[in-house]
């Protein structure tokens, strides 16, 4: 049966362009919807040593959890092994999170470009990002990793107070990640030294830390994920998280991003790089 075609009911104008960030977000996933959707594919590929992981890790488990009550193991002793086990397998962690950020820095070039308006090539961008940020977003992702490290064993060392086991984790969620989030976006935006990244990356934290907050936590949100018992369930919400939300929280971050570059560095350091990407009534195009 032959479908029926649909049709707008008025032509489009300059006006149904977005003219701010928050609008941006709304048109391009209504307009550029297989793009976004094509990011999807993207954020799977690079979760995917993550996931392969994941599931040596719950299967390992499994297996280590049987022998350990078929030789009657003390409690404390198996304390002891699933520390360890743990730990070395957030080791495992650390190239994968190197892999995950390289596919960030396809994903970002490509977000970046929707965020400009301007054309988008898909796979040409996706490995310019990766030809051009990989090492950059790479060198970020394996940091990450060692910083997960280190706050995974501070929170084995049962001997600690509680609350000292958990301080490193909350910091690195709550302060390094989001100022390593900027300096990644001040990268892909900007031709700064590294001294300069650094510092704008902390100084834009605290400007908007908020937002900048609920970002960072949601990109975290794979360490409450990783507590669900149920290897099928958790692995299930890991895929509706590289489908559904990674391309979501890319674009947004994006935009969030600009949004404080508009506020803080473009109307002192480049004019003509205000509202890049937006329409302005008192031009007919959006500026590129």
């Amino acid at each position: 049966m032959k479908r029926k075609m649909r049709y707008a009911s008025r032509d489009f104008s300059w006006q149904d362009l977005p003219t701010t960030r928050r609008a941006e977000f709304v048109f391009l996933w209504k307009n550029r919807r297989n793009t976004m959707f094509a990011l999807s594919g993207l954020a799977l590929l690079a979760l995917l040593p993550l996931l392969l992981v994941m599931a040596f890790r719950m299967f390992n488990l499994a297996a280590l959890e049987a022998s350990w009550e078929n030789a009657n193991t003390s409690a404390e002793v198996v304390a002891q092994e699933r520390a360890r086990f743990t730990l070395a397998y957030n080791l495992f962690d650390v190239p994968c999170f190197a892999f995950l950020f390289l596919g960030f820095a396809a994903i970002f070039r490509i977000v970046r470009q929707l965020s400009f308006n301007e054309p988008v090539f898909f796979w040409m961008d996706a490995w310019q990002g990766i030809k051009k940020d990989g090492a950059t977003f790479a060198f970020a992702g394996f940091v990450y990793g060692i910083v997960r490290f280190l706050c995974a064993w501070v929170n084995e060392m049962s001997s600690l107070y509680w609350l000292v086991r958990v301080l490193p984790f909350a910091l690195a969620v709550d302060f390094f990640l989001p100022a390593l989030l900027f300096l990644l976006t001040l990268h892909l935006t900007y031709q700064i030294s590294w001294g300069e990244m650094f510092k704008g990356s902390f100084a834009l934290f605290f400007h908007h830390a908020g937002y900048a907050l609920l970002f960072a936590w949601g990109i975290a949100a794979w360490e409450a994920i990783s507590l669900i018992p149920f290897f099928s369930v958790r692995l299930l919400a890991l895929i509706l998280e590289a489908i559904l939300f990674l391309p979501s929280w890319s674009l947004g971050w994006m935009l969030f991003s600009l949004s404080c570059f508009d506020r803080d560095i473009n109307p002192i350091s480049c004019p003509a790089d205000v509202r890049r990407g937006l329409y302005v009534a008192s031009r007919e195009t959006p500026r590129r």
